[in-house]
């Protein structure tokens, strides 16, 4: 089993937004498969343990069940007991993942930084929000800008340029977006400039692939980037399959195949 977060590398919040660990990503080697067809395995059981801080608002999430894939902790709940620093520094907490399926368990230690940078976004009040001026978000955009993905199909993959703040106007800054062992700029499918990258599944290589987007700040044309690792595993590999009998007429022959050797 394969404890997997969506944006681990990136586990940066700012105070004053809801804080989202999406583990919906981790998976069961022998179920690999169905992670392309957006199909959950249902056998495989999520449980958290988190810092002492978060214990009060954290239990739901002890129990193994399948709907604890994603830890989902609202800033009106967890402003209880975090408060602002003062310096603007970051806050450093770790989470436990546990997967279980069957009788087999594992677990993995996650890092995430709560950071006081977004000051008038402190008390989620709306005309606070409004007030903000352009060059308040800009200043922080590097903060509040990350990458997600999302399946298209079988065969295709978007990823895509959000922000915490609902607010930020993303049509005021551009996109570049590469992957460094595409060759062709046909494998990019709709174009490099597009908030959104879609390109397909089989183009990607076994193992980290870096997905860089190059963002520019359009009032300024200041840039700097923004890269996801998305991680494919090793299709099956060094065994074999037969079939009983070798010809036979479709949906009247009973076929039997024989699988054995893979790793």
């Amino acid at each position: 089993m394969i404890p997997q977060i969506k944006n681990e590398f990136y586990l940066n919040f700012i105070y004053g937004f809801d804080i989202i660990i999406d583990a919906s990503m981790s998976n069961d080697e022998k179920y690999l498969r169905l992670q392309y067809f957006n199909i959950p395995d249902p056998q495989l059981l999520f449980a958290w343990e988190c810092p002492l801080i978060f214990e009060a608002i954290c239990k739901k999430y002890n129990n193994f069940s399948l709907e604890n894939k994603k830890l989902n902790f609202r800033f009106s709940d967890y402003q209880k007991f975090i408060l602002p620093t003062q310096n603007g520094e970051s806050l450093n907490f770790e989470f436990l993942l546990m997967l279980k399926k069957n009788d087999r368990n594992v677990s993995e230690i996650f890092s995430i930084s709560i950071k006081n940078n977004f000051l008038p976004f402190i008390n989620n009040n709306q005309e606070n929000i409004k007030n903000v001026t352009e060059g308040n978000i800009i200043d922080n955009i590097e903060e509040v800008i990350y990458i997600e993905y999302k399946f298209s199909g079988v065969q295709d993959i978007i990823f895509e340029i959000k922000s915490y703040a609902e607010t930020f106007d993303l049509s005021s800054i551009s996109f570049f977006w590469s992957v460094p062992h595409f060759t062709n700029e046909s494998q990019y499918l709709n174009g490099q400039k597009e908030r959104l990258l879609r390109i397909k599944i089989s183009d990607l290589l076994i193992g980290y692939n870096k997905i860089t987007c190059k963002i520019t700040k359009n009032f300024n044309k200041q840039s700097f980037q923004k890269i996801y690792n998305y991680y494919i595993s090793q299709y099956p590999y060094g065994g074999n399959c037969l079939v009983s009998p070798y010809n036979g007429i479709s949906m009247y022959t009973n076929f039997t195949f024989y699988v054995q050797g893979w790793k």
